[in-house]
Formats: C-alpha cells, sequence, structure tokens
C-alpha cells in the first residue's frame, strides 16, 4: 500500500498546472478516504499550505 500511495501522491505533486493538482487532490482524497482514512485527513489538515507552489510563476 505504501508504493501505491507515493505513487498516487507523486502524480498530484508533479501534475502539469495547477488546475490539474487540484484535479488530481480531489481525486487522491476520494480514493484514499476509502483506502486509508488517516491519509486522507492529514492531506485534508494541511489543505492549501501544501499546495503553495502552484501559485509561483514556473521558473520558480
Amino acid at each position: 500500500m505504501q508504493d501505491e500511495l507515493a505513487e498516487d501522491y507523486r502524480d498530484m505533486i508533479y501534475a502539469a498546472n495547477a488546475v490539474e493538482v487540484d484535479k488530481r487532490r480531489k481525486a487522491f482524497l476520494l480514493r484514499w478516504q476509502l483506502k486509508c482514512r488517516t491519509v486522507a485527513d492529514n492531506l485534508e489538515e494541511v489543505g492549501d499550505r501544501l499546495f503553495t507552489f502552484t501559485r509561483l510563476d514556473p521558473p520558480q
């Protein structure tokens, strides 16, 4: 399960743009709420703070 979680997380973080990150974040939450509620809860608790990089200019 750890490898599956890591793959889903990388897929979300390395999406092409902020819209894709948000789309994959929602999918991640839906999937992991069923598989491991604690993982989804932690991601929701962190909220947008984890995704501040999506608001930076691309060269940064």
